[in-house]
């Protein structure tokens, strides 16, 4: 029995690209189907959003209405990132 050295040194990421381009090609079609399933959920969402409160008025109720609910106390921090104006309560 011969042991032969790898030609190449031992790392701990070691076959992760041959991994990966395996997995995409087994995911060939249930990737794309996600996403564009993920995408159309999110634009469903937002249109149902802004129908529901089209005005900075209606969106400010809801803010207020959301900031004294028990369970707003879990979501006591501000969002990160920019917030658009018509979302920013004021307690943050």
């Amino acid at each position: 029995m011969t042991m032969t050295t790898p030609s190449a040194p031992m790392t701990s990421f070691a076959g992760t690209a041959r991994l990966t381009r395996f997995t995409l090609r087994r995911d060939r079609v249930q990737l794309p189907i996600w996403v564009a399933g993920t995408t159309a959920m999110l634009a469903v969402s937002l249109s149902a959003t802004r129908e529901q409160y089209p005005t900075e008025a209606t969106a400010s109720a809801l803010c207020a209405a959301s900031s004294t609910a028990p369970h707003s106390s879990c979501c006591a921090t501000p969002p990160p990132g920019p917030v658009p104006a018509r979302w920013a309560c004021s307690r943050y």
